[in-house]
């Protein structure tokens, strides 16, 4: 039903603008033999690819403002391998802490914000790309119907809170066991607020169709839950926790990652 998107949302999630080259170009008058399908003329400079902005000199060989197939698709491979160099520029990965064996692991976990990484910290802005950011965490999965895997946000850091309950926080379900990885789409808003609105789940490494399992969200994270003053620029933390149990009282932070992020 809702196809998520790794490679999925995390490429819209990262680029600014997702302009299509052959919509926005303009057509060239050109006096010369019928050119090959899928020849794309354009008057304009620079195209926009995949969100990648492309100099159309770079792979116009004979400068006739026409981009010939196979000169049109180095410039989407261009495109594509900027894209990936841009998205790892806006990710931070974590290893997870892991010291209880009775409940489920993290491995490691993945954040993608809204622009390149500073100081360490994952950039979140509720200005570009409407707020977008991704959330990925690998783990091994018991199917442990007695634990929860939970996500909240907090100025504070947790590294010294094992076997103490979580504040305010959502719990995702992975409805799998085994080497698993669990996507989150979320938007940090202006108001002070992160709204959550899909996840996935599917063995990882493995994106086939057939294995992603995926369910819309529509859950709302108010940061003055956690947040013990409400002032932007400031730093804090995107926190995943396996707990012990469901209720508020379960005991958790023993096998949890905790990202660095910057709220602006």
């Amino acid at each position: 039903m809702y196809k998520i998107l790794f490679l999925l949302a995390s490429l819209s999630l990262l680029s600014a603008c997702n302009g299509n080259s052959s919509s926005e170009s303009s057509q060239l008058d050109v006096d010369s033999s019928p050119l090959p399908e899928g020849t794309l003329c354009t008057s304009k400079e620079t195209l926009t690819i995949k969100g990648i902005d492309v100099q159309v000199s770079d792979f116009d060989i004979d400068n006739n403002g026409c981009l010939y197939p196979e000169e049109l698709s180095k410039a989407y491979q261009f495109a594509d391998e900027q894209a990936a160099l841009q998205l790892e520029s806006y990710s931070l990965y974590v290893d997870g802490t892991n010291l209880a064996t009775s409940t489920s692991k993290i491995i490691k976990a993945r954040v993608i914000g809204s622009s390149e990484v500073s100081n360490q910290l994952i950039q979140l802005h509720s200005g570009i790309n409407d707020g977008r950011f991704l959330i990925s965490v690998e783990i091994n999965a018991l199917f442990n119907e007695e634990e929860s895997l939970r996500i909240f946000f907090d100025d504070s850091s947790y590294q010294t809170a094992a076997n103490t309950s979580a504040p305010n926080s959502f719990d995702v379900k992975p409805p799998m066991e085994g080497l698993i990885t669990v996507v989150v789409n979320c938007e940090y808003q202006n108001d002070f607020k992160v709204y959550c609105y899909s996840a996935a789940a599917y063995p990882t490494g493995d994106l086939s169709n057939d294995t992603i399992q995926s369910a819309l969200m529509d859950t709302t994270y108010n940061l003055d839950w956690t947040f013990s003053e409400m002032f932007l620029p400031q730093a804090g933390n995107i926190i995943i926790t396996y707990c012990s149990g469901t209720t508020p009282e379960a005991k958790c932070f023993n096998n949890f990652v905790e990202i660095g992020t910057a709220f602006n």
